[in-house]
């Protein structure tokens, strides 16, 4: 790509909805989290049984709202949050 005489790299930029959908997907979270911080035992066969769902499910909507965040923003750090996210999905499943 060339711009004013000079090379340019290239550079991929995610699409505006896909950017919206990681942010929409941390958005409803929210009131997931909160549903399983109100119903979960508060023990189970270990401690700090919900403690432990939440805070993940909390550290994953995180991870989407940024990622979203960063895409809209077309950061050169999307990669890294992409891939944070990605992993942080693949753990949850």
């Amino acid at each position: 790509m060339v711009q004013d005489g000079l090379a340019q790299p290239w550079r991929w930029t995610a699409p505006r909805w896909l950017a919206w959908a990681f942010v929409l997907g941390g958005l409803v979270l929210v009131p997931w989290t909160a549903y399983l911080l109100l119903t979960l035992p508060k023990t189970y066969t270990g401690e700090h049984y919900r403690g432990a769902w939440t805070g993940f499910d909390i550290v994953l909507l995180v991870a989407l709202i940024v990622t979203g965040v960063l895409a809209l923003r077309e950061s050169p750090r999307l990669g890294l949050a992409a891939a944070s996210t990605g992993t942080l999905l693949f753990v949850d499943a």
